[in-house]
């Protein structure tokens, strides 16, 4: 199993339309995907759940339900929701969250927590713990985490194996990279069990016909280039079908055939898992149709052409 950090310090650059598309289609292609909302805008949550949950993240940690009450099975992909109102306070007792009942505001909390000593380990003890065995349940658990530097992001830094930063095509998106890897690197500083890698930075919310971000991009480029780090080949194109699959709680790849828009959600989501998959040694579990090699080996996802009339 491996635990998987979806973040930038900017709010907007795609966090959660990345994994939830990055989940449906690793499911998809065979693997066991379980998604962590961990960010209190609760947004993933409401894009995989048509209904309020009954129980989540917060019941979990407070102990007012098990794990595995809080974990939701959907045709999109497996769920530990989060709600809106979460309001956290990190203590180091046993592997639980407190509730603060009387404060709302996660920086205060933030600032009360810091020197707080076990407060970074109460995500990664949740979902490493040997009592709920999430590493014999599923291969890859992705984090949607907070757009925010505070106990939130640390404790999702600590809990992951390695880490993906989604970046707009804007001077703001990339200033969230550079914060959120400051972030990293202080959090590795600090705690022997912070050990994250970048895996790489993904390009979000790209218009074909968007000139005025091509000076944006170059510098995203130049910027992954010159720090060492992997600049994703697939780009997370901007498309109707995903604002409608996330709005609907639908899966991406039930849109390969959809009349919104060109279709590049699930394209795009497809070809991100592969690239995924393809670094870490892996392939998919299943025939998919229209995955196919390139002359090079790679494997990629192309739309298959529809059959004429005549042919069928």
């Amino acid at each position: 199993m491996e635990i998987v950090l979806i973040g930038n310090e900017k709010g907007g650059t795609g966090k959660s339309a990345t994994v939830h598309g990055l989940a449906n289609a690793l499911v998809g292609l065979g693997y066991r995907v379980l998604a962590v909302d961990f960010d209190p805008s609760g947004n993933l949550s409401r894009a995989i759940l048509p209904d309020f949950p009954q129980w989540v993240l917060y019941d979990v940690f407070t102990g007012a339900c098990s794990l595995d009450d809080a974990i939701y099975h959907t045709e999109i992909c497996d769920i530990l929701p989060t709600i809106k109102e979460l309001a956290l306070e990190i203590a180091p007792a046993d592997e639980f969250l407190l509730a603060s009942k009387n404060s709302k505001s996660l920086t205060q909390l933030a600032d009360r927590l810091a020197g707080r000593t076990g407060a970074e380990m109460v995500l990664r003890n949740l979902l490493r713990s040997e009592k709920h065995n999430l590493a014999s349940r599923y291969d890859f658990i992705l984090i949607d985490s907070a757009p925010s530097d505070n106990i939130l992001i640390t404790n999702a830094i600590v809990a992951a194996d390695s880490i993906i930063i989604p970046c707009e095509p804007s001077q703001t998106g990339l200033d969230g990279v550079w914060m959120f890897i400051s972030s990293v690197t202080t959090a590795r500083r600090s705690y022997i069990h912070a050990k994250a890698q970048i895996d790489g930075i993904v390009m979000t919310k790209y218009t074909e016909d968007g000139s005025n971000f091509k000076e944006s991009i170059q510098s995203i480029r130049e910027a992954a280039e010159q720090n060492n780090l992997y600049l994703y080949n697939t780009v997370m194109r901007h498309s109707n079908n995903v604002a409608h699959a996330m709005g609907h709680c639908r899966p991406i790849l039930s849109y390969l055939d959809s009349f919104l828009g060109s279709g590049h959600g699930p394209v795009d989501a497809l070809n991100l898992a592969l690239e995924f998959l393809a670094a870490r040694g892996l392939e998919p579990k299943v025939n998919f149709p229209g995955v196919q090699r390139n002359e090079n080996g790679v494997l990629f996802y192309a739309k298959p052409k529809k059959k004429e009339a005549s042919e069928v």
